[in-house]
């Protein structure tokens, strides 16, 4: 889980005499994570960040542009030692 308590802001009474300050409301978001040896060579591993599909601001992150996070995303490794 990542937790940001947000910096108490309004987003709505944005003004360019803040524009300096970074706001965000708070979020949680979860990641799951997963990996399995199916054999002493052979990993596979799955990761889900997001998995709630959250909707948010990276705490302190583009303080400008105010840009959203990724929503739900999957990825997938498939590792073999030789």
């Amino acid at each position: 889980m990542r937790y940001s308590p947000g910096n108490g802001k309004d987003l709505n009474a944005h003004s360019y005499k803040s524009l300096e300050q970074a706001m965000w409301p708070k979020y949680s978001v979860y990641d799951l994570y997963a990996s399995y040896w199916m054999t002493d060579d052979l990993n596979i591993t799955l990761v889900m960040e997001n998995a709630t599909d959250e909707a948010y601001f990276v705490a302190m992150g583009d303080v400008n542009n105010l840009s959203m996070a990724r929503g739900r995303t999957l990825s997938g490794m498939l590792e073999y030692k030789f």
